[in-house]
């Protein structure tokens, strides 16, 4: 069993762990010095937890109080953790830097493997584990035309029967690698199709080759964002939309259902989805709309001037905190828009996407996965029993903010509903109403707190850069969005 925040054990320097235990062990030998050994740790989701809870100190907050929404024994589980991870790395490799952070307050930065945990995906008759979901048994191209439900191949190309006969060849019986019928894909993609196209746009910049040295294939990218696309459009969330008339206008309602096996978005918590509502006329101009944005993916309002949310920071007059969307039941204006984020704030109550100063959670409405149970339920503790440890990891799995109180808001989805009131002259029936749902792995603000908090940094000029000189238009992110699913009606 592993830690979180990285920490992990490792096997034997000469021993190479793989899903497979009748392993052609000759070759990684005599060339490396390595035996390759099979283990179904591999395959299972536990491995990959380790990099995917992580459990960070925050380094402002108070050292006396335990963090906002946690008991004082909660807090001690966080932070009894974090002494735990710095001493293994300490006794296994002499590491000695995360000491002196053991000091603060620790509390779940990413928990997309307890929020997997957590879920109905974690449970016998609906089992999927992260390696069914992003590592890919089957192949399909993005028009259809290729659908392979089972690659077979094999796992290495080596020298062995398939090629002309060479001196000194080791026994065919050593050397032949057997096809596999459960061979999976290496695509671990989620939905940052930016990262990508960032690589793939600045590959000299970065460092990196488009080429693959040992195949010679230069599809790597394209494959990958187009991997990213099959996912956005068939796997990552479902969308309706019912429309009626009322409240002098139109009542839409949108109901967004998670089809993930952690929250939506999971992560980094600066990632988002929103949103687009929008009632267009037989010539397709735009007549009302909630969560449209600018060439630069700012969500803007009825004018097309950026909401003052956007860059959670304007604080009204006479405000102490700067204003944000929070979670929507019911919208029924321009200025409001369902954004699924989590929000963070930092001991002076500033909107923060550092991950080392998440003192207060105003909003955290992702969607959860389907099964999600609240901790101190019987529900949950039927399903986790009693632990005081896992209770308080998986408090960090639980939405925040006004989502927590939406009975709309439940494990696999949320409703809201729209109500538009278009101009007095609009014939209803001629209109049509679309929502969409809109992934943004790097949103707007989150660029400029880097742009503005550190802005000779080499790494800040090196995003600043590559954030604008990026050629979006024709790409999955045109107008620095990715869409994911939509819907759209029309009255009867």
């Amino acid at each position: 069993m592993n830690g979180t925040t990285g920490v992990f054990r490792l096997s034997d320097a000469d021993k190479l762990i793989g899903p497979y235990d009748d392993v052609r062990q000759k070759p990684m030998q005599n060339a490396m010095g390595i035996t390759p050994e099979g283990d179904d740790y591999i395959k299972d989701s536990q491995l990959c937890g380790a990099c995917h809870t992580i459990n960070l100190p925050n380094v402002d907050a108070d050292k006396t109080e335990p963090l906002e929404g946690y008991t004082a024994a909660d807090q001690e589980v966080f932070n009894q953790a974090g002494r735990n991870g710095a001493a293994f790395l300490n006794a296994e490799y002499g590491v000695t830097f995360p000491e002196g952070l053991t000091d603060f307050q620790h509390s779940v930065e990413q928990a997309t493997y307890i929020e997997w945990v957590n879920s109905i995906y974690n449970e016998e008759g609906t089992a999927q584990s992260c390696q069914d979901c992003h590592m890919k048994s089957s192949f399909q191209s993005t028009d259809g035309a290729i659908n392979i439900p089972q690659i077979t191949t094999q796992i290495a190309s080596i020298q062995d029967s398939n090629y002309p006969d060479v001196d000194n060849l080791l026994p065919v019986e050593d050397v032949t690698v057997p096809f596999r019928d459960t061979y999976k894909r290496h695509n671990f993609v989620g939905l940052n199709v930016f990262m990508v196209e960032m690589l793939r746009q600045f590959s000299a910049e970065m460092g990196m080759g488009l080429i693959d040295p040992m195949t010679y294939a230069d599809n790597g990218a394209q494959l990958s964002v187009d991997t990213m696309a099959l996912q956005a459009a068939h796997e990552t969330a479902d969308i309706t939309l019912n429309l009626e008339e009322g409240y002098g206008g139109l009542v839409a309602q949108v109901a967004v259902a998670n089809k993930t096996g952690h929250r939506l978005p999971s992560g980094v918590g600066f990632r988002r989805s929103f949103l687009e509502v929008k009632v267009t006329d037989t010539g397709g101009d735009t007549l009302w709309c909630s969560g449209c944005t600018n060439g630069a993916g700012v969500i803007v309002d009825g004018n097309g001037k950026p909401l003052v949310t956007e860059f959670l920071d304007v604080v009204p007059l006479g405000g102490t905190e700067a204003l944000y969307q929070p979670h929507h039941r019911v919208i029924t204006n321009q200025t409001q828009v369902q954004i699924y984020e989590e929000l963070t704030q930092n001991a002076k109550k500033e909107f923060t996407t550092s991950f080392v100063q998440r003192d207060y959670h105003p909003k955290d409405n992702r969607l959860t996965p389907l099964g999600t149970l609240n901790p101190g339920t019987e529900a949950f503790k039927a399903k986790f029993g009693d632990s005081d440890v896992t209770a308080a990891f998986m408090k960090a799995t639980r939405p925040e903010g006004r989502a927590a109180n939406d009975p709309n808001f439940i494990p696999g989805s949320d409703g809201v509903e729209y109500r538009i009131v278009l101009p007095q002259d609009t014939d209803l029936k001629s209109v049509t109403v679309s929502a969409t749902l809109y992934s943004q792995s790097i949103p707007p603000y989150y660029l400029k707190q880097r742009f503005e908090t550190a802005p000779t940094g080499p790494a800040t000029q090196r995003l600043y850069y590559l954030a604008s000189r990026l050629e979006t238009k024709g790409t999955l992110i045109e107008d620095w969005k990715l869409k994911t699913v939509s819907a759209s009606a029309v009255l009867p």
